[in-house]
């Protein structure tokens, strides 16, 4: 076989970009071809593979193959210490003894699960209930804890295995993990918060808590709130078995950056009363990620004391009875956006309105004038009510962030969402008075803003400064009737608000093709700047 002629840092790169869809973890097929001895008759969790001379591991899985094709391959791979940083209770006291040797002291990830495919992914389902760890395993672990527990910087595990693991940790601790993932708990009342602080994590940072029944965050004489006071940044709870228990850990937690609570149970009542009358200060935190019913997710936040310029990503399933009435969440947004004694933080500049599936809708706003990766407000509202609301303005939530918003992108939906939102831009978005570009995409969302920008007997024109009008994404294969429509009503518009002393001066439409030969396109030209999007 030729040798690519690659630099060895490169090949590193592409091992590494193999190892994220080929982890350590799946069988292997294809037999070394260095020299071996022949396959050993192992049990249903060893690998039916050869053992290599070279690597002294039986089984050669995934990325770890491209040791096995040519000396060059496996020189640059065992030169790129951060492919040896995974490792999990499944790999055979040699395969550890490698990755110990070829990571060079760098920080080290385990993964401590019961099935055989685990995956580094911390959301995958690997675990079963009433499988345990072998006494081999057991012994593997012990073995990676004595050589290098204070490299271990993140730990995958479960609650039941985690609690099989506590007399090692007691030998040694692991004072240097920073990111823990705890999944899963097979038993009722035993508080998980104890077990955590078993490991005594001085310098944990990450903290992700799954599937937990119960958990009780300040339990006396445990190391538990000095250790998180001081140090955790990131907290994720998802499908904690009684949410307001959660709310009562928060306090306290005075290096918090980062909060995600999902899968909530509780109602909004009890969550309001786990602050026990005075609200959790979160002053450091700079993101907060909520899903769950309506109320649930308002109890939460009006739990919460939080900096004014804090990012909030909300998912609600509005039920019922919150859309005859300002929902208990949006009331709650509100109070946190205009909360007395704030200081006065950036305006929201501009808004993105996405169709997330038949009955779900997203809103994000940013306080950034340019498109920005990461909304400063992000709101999904997931309800088959929609067209039963009585309230305009995206069920109230529009007026409250309508200042200064300058631009408005709406999005073209996915693949399978139906459109199910009457009057799109009159419904939502009448309060944008401010408003200076309107983006669309999507044929069927071009349609319904047009029609909405038409003129109405007893409405005033809609947002009075647009000066700009974007047409994106329309297809090339619209018939040439469907074009000569869409002029028409452009024009009509156009001229109205001309009249009126609100003009938009310019349009940008994706094609010119669709300009060609047609009277009314050649009209709309006069009235306002026609740009294609090619030429900007």
């Amino acid at each position: 076989m030729t040798c690519p002629i690659l630099p060895p840092e490169l090949l590193g790169i592409i091992f590494e970009l193999v190892a994220i869809e080929h982890p350590f973890l799946v069988p292997f097929t294809v037999p070394c071809d260095v020299p071996t001895h022949p396959p050993t008759d192992r049990g249903p969790f060893e690998l039916a593979g050869p053992q290599c001379d070279e690597c002294r591991t039986t089984f050669p899985l995934g990325w770890f193959s491209v040791t096995h094709v040519c000396r060059r391959w496996r020189d640059a791979a065992y030169a790129t210490s951060s492919l040896w940083t995974r490792i999990n209770n499944y790999m055979p006291r040699p395969a550890v003894e490698v990755c110990l040797e070829c990571s060079r002291g760098q920080p080290l990830s385990l993964f401590i699960g019961r099935h055989r495919h685990v995956l580094t992914h911390p959301n995958q389902d690997w675990t079963w209930p009433g499988a345990v760890l072998e006494e081999e395993e057991l012994a593997r672990i012990a073995f990676l804890f004595s050589q290098a527990h204070l490299r271990i910087q993140k730990l995958v595990t479960t609650r039941d295995l985690l609690r099989r693991l506590i007399p090692i940790f007691a030998q040694s601790p692991l004072h240097n993990v920073q990111s823990i993932n705890l999944l899963f708990c097979d038993k009722l009342n035993e508080n998980s918060a104890d077990l955590i602080a078993s490991l005594r994590p001085h310098c944990l940072r990450e903290l992700s808590l799954v599937g937990l029944t119960f958990i009780q965050w300040s339990q006396p004489g445990t190391l538990w709130p000095d250790i998180v006071a001081s140090s955790l940044h990131s907290l994720v709870c998802d499908g904690i078995g009684y949410t307001p228990l959660v709310i009562r850990g928060l306090r306290g937690l005075r290096s918090l950056r980062f909060l995600r609570v999902h899968k909530m149970s509780g109602n909004m009542q009890d969550m309001e009363a786990a602050t026990s009358g005075t609200a959790i200060e979160l002053l450091h935190c700079q993101e907060i990620d909520l899903d769950g019913l309506d109320e649930q997710v308002a109890g939460f936040l009006n739990a919460l004391h939080l900096r004014p310029d804090v990012r909030l990503r909300i998912r609600s399933r509005l039920l019922h009875h919150s859309i005859h009435m300002l929902p208990p969440n949006v009331a709650a947004i509100r109070a946190h956006l205009f909360r007395p004694g704030c200081q006065p933080i950036t305006p929201f500049r501009t808004v993105t309105f996405h169709h997330v599936s038949s009955y779900a809708w997203r809103l994000c706003a940013s306080r950034q004038v340019e498109s920005a990766s990461r909304s400063d407000l992000d709101v999904t509202y997931d309800t088959s009510l929609v067209r039963k609301s009585p309230y305009e303005d995206f069920f109230g939530l529009s007026p409250t962030i309508a200042d200064n918003i300058i631009g408005l992108h709406i999005t073209s939906p996915d693949p399978g969402a139906t459109n199910n939102l009457p009057r799109l831009l009159r419904h939502n978005f009448s309060s944008f008075t401010s408003l200076e570009l309107l983006r669309v995409c999507g044929t069927g969302m071009v349609a319904q803003a047009v029609d909405d920008l038409l003129p109405q007997p007893d409405d005033p024109p809609l947002f009075p400064v647009l000066r700009e009008l974007v047409l994106a994404d329309l297809p090339s294969q619209m018939l040439s009737a469907e074009y000569e429509e869409l002029g028409v009503k452009l024009l009509v518009i156009f001229n109205t608000r001309r009249k009126a002393g609100v003009p938009i001066r310019v349009l940008q439409v994706p094609d010119g093709e669709m300009m060609h030969g047609k009277t009314v396109w050649d009209e709309l030209s006069s009235l306002v700047t026609v740009r294609i999007a090619q030429d900007t």
